[in-house]
């Protein structure tokens, strides 16, 4: 009678659910998971399941920390159960625990409970509900590691097998693009658009691999990748998600990587238009546009009006990243050297405190901080203090050649930076 009180509690419990009453369905679920405790014992699978819809259900009520203390319980029980802790309940307890773990900053904890859920899916590769389940587990793992600046571990999440469909080669290949990977990931980029040759998702895939190509040093390529994405959006066969506004910015970045600043200007102040007609003035596609036409004021010497907008993008990223975001000090970085160009004293400051924010969020060996190194000794040298520069420049030169290899464009273009300098202070 127990037992079928339980159920009973349970059904009406699910039926609360999909009505979007989630505290009466809490209240049920606990009922449930009481008396089937006490009935079933505290290794009963059934048990474990109860309490993992009651975690995910009190954490929809808004009380993350009930959510987690009830998936922590349900994980104890399913992992004493009688199917054991590899197995798919396991797997799916642990990645909402990591989930909301993260959702209340709780970062470390979140890793390790996603490790688990990473674990239990690789222990069985033969079992489909395990890998159907990592594939959905791996691109929130890579994204959680990401956002820590740890690319190295995100890059392992990512290389578990094959990429078997277009999604999961994209995700992939994003991941080995922030890791500074570009090769590689313009090879699952271009598996993705193989895997998917008919899809309104393709206009925004052409796009991605056009920016890779380009750090590749691929122009040419680059090129035939936006055409074909500018027929394609054109013609309608398009998914939204502001291709038309990223594909203006792509030409505008190609345009700045051949030196045509004043061809790369009009082409990032139309992507902010389209941009604009669909997202807020502090959106990310917007203020990467703004930088980067600021990058391009600086190098024809319209310095104050690159001091202009570099400042109105570091306000709204401040305001929305906050201070120690790596965008916040990229853009810091930005704005000095269009001060530093002004001979403003105040750029040094600026400049060391950007590149700060970018090394501790990156940490010393990862490429973006290498490329900040290089923008601070851009800042150096137009202060005239030219041994300082070149320290920057070859720590920047020796962090990109680690991380992206001695035949990349960019380890190459660091490499010229600081051999132009030595020249500039006759050093052999």
């Amino acid at each position: 009678r127990s037992h079928a009180a339980g159920v009973l509690a349970y059904g009406m419990g699910k039926q609360f659910f999909e009505d979007s009453r989630f505290r009466e369905a809490a209240a049920c679920y606990k009922l449930a998971a009481s008396v089937l405790e006490s009935h079933l014992g505290n290794r009963a699978v059934h048990v474990g399941k109860v309490l993992m819809d009651l975690g995910t259900t009190v954490a929809a009520t808004g009380n993350l920390d009930g959510g987690i203390a009830a998936l922590k319980r349900a994980v104890t029980v399913l992992r004493r159960s009688p199917v054991g802790e590899l197995h798919i309940d396991s797997a799916q307890a642990y990645t909402w625990l990591a989930q909301m773990q993260e959702r209340t900053d709780c970062v470390e904890e979140s890793l390790l409970s996603f490790g688990e859920a990473y674990r239990i899916c690789r222990s069985k590769p033969d079992d489909p509900l395990l890998q159907k389940h990592l594939k959905k587990l791996r691109p929130k793992m890579t994204g959680l590691y990401a956002n820590l600046g740890r690319f190295h571990d995100a890059v392992e999440a990512c290389d578990s097998g094959p990429s078997v469909n277009a999604d999961d080669a994209g995700d992939r290949g994003a991941t080995l693009f922030d890791a500074g990977r570009y090769q590689e990931a313009a090879e699952e980029q271009e598996r993705a658009l193989e895997l998917e040759r008919v899809s309104e998702n393709r206009p925004g895939r052409l796009v991605t691999l056009a920016m890779t190509l380009c750090r590749l040093g691929r122009f040419d390529e680059a090129e035939r990748c936006l055409t074909e994405a500018e027929e394609l959006i054109r013609a309608g066969k398009c998914f939204p998600e502001q291709c038309m506004g990223r594909l203006l910015n792509a030409r505008g970045l190609i345009f700045q990587q051949f030196a045509r600043f004043g061809d790369a200007i009009p082409m990032f102040d139309a992507a902010v238009r389209e941009f604009s007609t669909e997202l807020p003035p502090d959106d990310d596609y917007i203020t990467s546009a703004e930088a980067s036409k600021a990058s391009c004021l600086i190098n024809i010497g319209r310095m104050r009006d690159a001091e202009a907008v570099y400042g109105s993008v570091l306000a709204k990223r401040r305001a929305k990243l906050g201070p120690n975001h790596p965008d916040t000090g990229f853009t810091m970085l930005g704005l000095a050297s269009s001060l530093a160009h002004q001979r403003n004293q105040v750029a040094l400051e600026i400049g060391r405190d950007g590149l700060g924010i970018v090394s501790a969020h990156f940490g010393p060996e990862h490429h973006n901080t290498g490329t900040a190194h290089l923008q601070m000794g851009t800042v150096l040298t137009a202060l005239g203090l030219m041994r300082e520069a070149l320290t920057e420049l070859r720590t920047g030169a020796k962090v990109l050649k680690r991380a992206c290899g001695a035949n990349n464009p960019r380890t190459i273009s660091a490499r010229q930076q600081v051999e132009l300098l030595k020249q500039m202070l006759g050093q052999s």
